[in-house]
């Protein structure tokens, strides 16, 4: 009797282990395997969804007069002198840039831009004679000093600022309607800026004008 019992606790000690075992062989379908993902680390698109193509960039508007690589001087408020050679490399805040020929040697003529009067002449101005060592002026030693002219819609203050070692030639033109401020300038040595001073000048009043 206790034999009997003993061999039912065996069988039943395996009946216990093997039961698991034949129920998932049982019920597994070996045709089928499960990947984990971690959350976050693939996105799957929708196949039937279409990829919007990226928004067409657009092109800023061309300033007429914005373009210093421009070979012609049709699009812009002035007329070059024939001799004069445009020089296309871009430098920071500088609109245009021409040599003009004196001696042998060309002169550099700055044409910078800006909006409204930026700051006003008297500023300007005392900050120019201050690059070439000067001291500061006022309003009424100012006018002194100055040379205008008028071209439809273009006032044009010209000036030769002459300091201990450098002079400059220095045109300011305020453009009435586009409410903006044209800077024409020449820093030289004394007797290079004399032989380009005319025809600086004689450029400045081109601006407006037919």
């Amino acid at each position: 009797m206790k034999r009997k019992t003993t061999q039912a606790r065996t069988l039943a000690v395996y009946a216990g282990v093997l039961a698991p075992t034949l129920l998932l062989t049982a019920c597994g379908d070996p045709e089928i395997e499960e990947h984990r993902v971690p959350k976050g680390v693939e996105t799957i698109p929708d196949a039937d969804t279409p990829t919007a193509p990226p928004a067409a960039t657009q092109p800023p508007a061309a300033d007429p007069y914005g373009a210093p690589a421009a070979a012609s001087d049709a699009d812009r408020p002035w007329t070059a002198p024939a001799a004069w050679r445009f020089d296309p490399t871009e430098r920071p805040m500088r609109l245009a840039t021409y040599e003009a020929p004196a001696d042998g040697v060309p002169v550099e003529v700055a044409i910078t831009r800006f909006p409204g009067d930026v700051g006003g002449m008297l500023a300007n101005v005392n900050r120019w004679r201050g690059q070439i060592g000067l001291q500061p002026v006022t309003e009424a030693q100012l006018e002194d000093a100055i040379e205008r002219a008028d071209n439809l819609g273009f006032e044009i203050s010209l000036m030769h600022l002459e300091g201990p070692e450098l002079h400059m030639l220095a045109a300011s033109i305020y453009e009435t309607a586009a409410d903006r401020t044209w800077f024409v300038r020449v820093t030289e040595r004394p007797e290079r800026a004399a032989m380009v001073k005319d025809e600086v000048f004689a450029f400045a009043r081109t601006f407006g004008a037919d």
